[in-house]
């Protein structure tokens, strides 16, 4: 997978890492766990190559498979660049 400047346009596009979400951004909409993850996803063709990507990627497949993580929230949208997809872990 490639990241950087025209990666729209020569793959799928991904941060190197995991996002861990921000308490600020969890906290503000009312949300109070301990445990916070993202993992975010630009260009893929479809849902499964997005998850495919996201498996393929040890820091991406480490917050899907965290057992502290007892809720989750996906949700894909297409814009000018490609599919955007996102998950939102809590525990």
């Amino acid at each position: 997978m490639r990241c950087g400047a025209g990666a729209g346009t020569h793959g799928p596009a991904r941060r190197r890492g995991p996002v861990r979400a921000r308490p600020s951004r969890s906290g503000a909409a009312g949300v109070r766990r301990r445990q916070r993850g993202e993992n975010l996803a630009l260009g893929y063709a479809d849902a499964a190559a997005t998850v495919t990507g996201w498996m393929n990627s040890p820091g991406h497949r480490e917050n899907i498979l965290r057992a502290g993580y007892t809720s989750i929230g996906v949700a894909c949208t297409l814009g000018s660049h490609g599919q955007l997809c996102a998950q939102v872990f809590l525990g």
